[in-house]
């Protein structure tokens, strides 16, 4: 029987933004689409963790679970009960360098959904009452984040390629020391410190019309000015590792080990970035020679899975998986001789091929909803990437030569590896692996002494 040959993918037509600055310096991004029936909002408030070096991580976290607390026009009550009658979708989040309002609604509720997410921006109250809740369930949850292995790796992995002053780093960093004196006049203060007009945008995306949003905006927004007490934001450091390759943290008879495996990467407006891009892929799929290595020939996990961060200062690659534990040492070998083996030979053509097929296939399906539509300009404007970056994407992961990968391929000795584990019964076999110096840090990251025979 005659297979007829795959359909051409369809044509990827990027979508288009319009940037409009508003007179006290905040941005409006709008995104038609009017086939959609409802409409997405991002506000990108940008600060975080790294527009606060000087204080913990935790206060960044409390401040943006607060804002939905209560406004000076609004209780905590009566938020929701206006989303419960308007129809709307409201939720905050928060990564290391911005805070984001995100609302999905129909049209018919634009104006209340747009005129709650300025209300939560401008006249935030940060009740006393509603912020001891949360401070309280942070508490509790902090007690339990040492019987987490996989945020254990993940904070010891972070300190390990960014070094302890970085943004990311201290996202993760344990919040129960800061939580216990944490008070209501604090996160006030942090809010009027770090977050500003100038540093803030507003992302529309749905059937909406650019000119009308943008003067909705600038009648709800143009009364808010920056505080006297407002600090710019410094500069986020570059990644600083630290010189030891292996870490390891003891979790006595734990059977598995959680194994944490990453190498470096550039900031995401480099164009070397998109090498790193097709190495995440090639090192996650579940086809893929590394999958295929760890699951079949050694047994070690059924699947891990391989993560990018894309920092504005440079980030990480990494690969995280659940390992038996007599096969630890195995599973790092493994991924170590991978990621060498993209430098040298490398990927085949069709390994290559297929890689970039993945990644070009994922940029229409991340656009499919005016939601996600949404987040990609807010992820953009938040690591100020310009508009048209969508229009590049393709191309620019199309253009990824045999020879660009290789290159991007870092040192070896410049990757990382955390193993989250019963030491007594790794340490034989993580120290016949070889890689110099092992260190054993606590679940804090903290470290705890070397490992010798």
């Amino acid at each position: 029987m005659n297979v007829p040959p795959p359909l051409p993918a369809p044509p990827f037509f990027p979508p288009e933004a319009q940037l409009a600055t508003l007179s006290n310096g905040m941005g409006v991004v709008v995104a038609e689409r009017h086939s959609s029936q409802v409409f997405a909002a991002d506000l990108m408030l940008r600060g975080g963790t790294a527009a606060s070096p000087d204080r913990p991580a935790i206060a960044s976290k409390v401040m943006a679970e607060s804002l939905m607390t209560g406004t000076a026009n609004h209780s905590q009550g009566e938020i929701y009960t206006l989303m419960d009658q308007k129809l709307f979708d409201l939720d905050v989040r928060l990564n290391p360098f911005w805070i984001d309002v995100s609302a999905r609604a129909l049209p018919s509720a634009f104006d209340a959904t747009i005129e709650m997410i300025a209300d939560l921006a401008l006249r935030p109250t940060f009740p006393g009452p509603e912020i001891e809740v949360i401070r309280r369930r942070e508490i509790g949850q902090a007690a339990h984040a040492g019987d987490d292995p996989s945020l254990i790796g993940r904070r010891n992995l972070s300190l390990a390629i960014y070094g302890p002053q970085h943004p990311s780093a201290r996202f993760l960093e344990p919040a129960a020391p800061a939580l216990a004196n944490l008070t209501r006049d604090d996160i006030a203060r942090l809010w009027r410190e770090t977050i500003t007009p100038a540093e803030t945008v507003l992302v529309i995306a749905g059937n909406v019309d650019p000119r009308a949003v943008v003067a909705r905006a600038q009648a709800l927004f143009e009364g808010w000015r920056a505080d006297p007490t407002f600090r710019p934001p410094p500069a986020i450091p570059p990644p600083r590792a630290v010189a030891v390759r292996l870490i390891v943290v003891d979790r006595p008879r734990a059977p598995q080990a959680t194994v944490f495996y990453a190498v470096p990467v550039p900031p995401v407006d480099r164009s070397t970035y998109y090498p790193s891009l097709v190495i995440a892929q090639l090192l996650g799929m579940r086809s893929g020679a590394l999958q295929t290595a760890l699951r079949d020939r050694l047994g070690a996990t059924w699947s891990g899975t391989a993560s990018l961060d894309d920092n504005p200062s440079g980030g990480m690659l990494w690969w995280q998986g659940s390992v038996a534990g007599e096969r630890t040492a195995d599973a790092l070998r493994e991924l170590d001789s991978r990621v060498r083996a993209l430098s040298a030979p490398g990927p085949t053509q069709d390994e290559l091929a297929i890689s970039k097929e993945g990644l070009v296939a994922a940029l229409p399906r991340g656009l499919e909803s005016v939601r996600s539509l949404s987040r990609v300009f807010t992820w953009m404007v938040g690591a100020r990437l310009p508009l048209d970056y969508l229009d590049t994407r393709r191309d620019n992961i199309n253009g990824v030569s045999l020879d660009a990968v290789r290159a991007a391929v870092p040192d070896p000795t410049k990757t990382k590896a955390v193993v989250v584990g019963d030491l007594a019964a790794l340490k034989p076999q993580l120290l016949a692996l070889g890689w110099g110096t092992i260190e054993e840090h606590d679940a804090a990251g903290r470290f705890v002494r070397v490992v010798s025979p």
